[in-house]
């Protein structure tokens, strides 16, 4: 089960991606840098060279546009950049080891904190 805390704590970083030209939602993806959002290939395999707008937020509202600059369709993965990032807002998300429940850590792995 997945602790609601982690969630919480990754809620402020996830976009909701949006097609610009009549504000569709098309999916979600996570803030992975300033400048940077991580989402699936599928979410904008239709969008590739289209402008897209990034909506972060329930209560206050942040939104920037965007485009797909890299992905990998086997791998279900895309890249897109956000134009005139905020460094400010909202924060990347940070990356996190969760193990399943009762499994022993691996040599190396962290936990979440």
């Amino acid at each position: 089960m997945i602790d609601q805390d982690l969630l919480d704590r990754l809620k402020p970083a996830c976009a909701r991606i949006l097609r610009a030209s009549d504000r569709a939602l098309c999916g979600t993806g996570y803030l992975v840098s300033s400048k940077f959002v991580a989402t699936c290939y599928h979410v904008v395999s239709s969008l590739l060279d289209q402008p897209l707008v990034c909506r972060f937020g329930d209560v206050e509202v942040w939104e920037r546009s965007a485009r797909v600059i890299r992905w990998d369709s086997k791998r279900d993965t895309a890249l897109l950049e956000i134009e005139e990032p905020d460094p400010s807002k909202p924060a990347p998300a940070k990356p996190v080891v969760v193990e399943p429940a009762g499994a022993q850590p691996a040599s190396g792995a962290g936990t979440v904190s």
